[in-house]
């Protein structure tokens, strides 16, 4: 982006600045400024992140009848619903077997 303004000085210091050549009093200069800006400072930036988790890291989650029987009783009082759990092992394609 280019712009340009005029930066309006008296003696104690900066007096305006404006967008067009602005009139002058006794003891005021002007001063032209040519702005160029990148028009990626006016962008937002965008926040990206890529998560990998190396198929080594990955342990084998145990669940034992007792667990299964606690998770079942928890959602049961906390939702007032009966529900049926039962632990099921991938398989090779990445579906589930019983």
């Amino acid at each position: 982006m280019r712009a340009k303004a005029f930066l309006v000085i008296d003696r104690h210091g900066i007096d305006r600045l404006t967008k067009r050549p602005p009139p002058l009093g006794p003891g005021e200069i002007s001063v032209q400024l040519d702005i160029d800006v990148p028009h990626e400072l006016f962008m937002r930036p965008a926040i990206k992140a890529s998560i990998c988790v190396d198929a080594d890291a990955v342990r084998p989650v145990e669940i034992d009848a007792g667990q299964l029987e606690a998770i079942s009783e928890n959602i049961r009082r906390g939702l007032g619903v009966d529900i049926t759990l039962a632990i099921v092992q991938p398989d090779q394609d990445g579906g589930e077997t019983e």
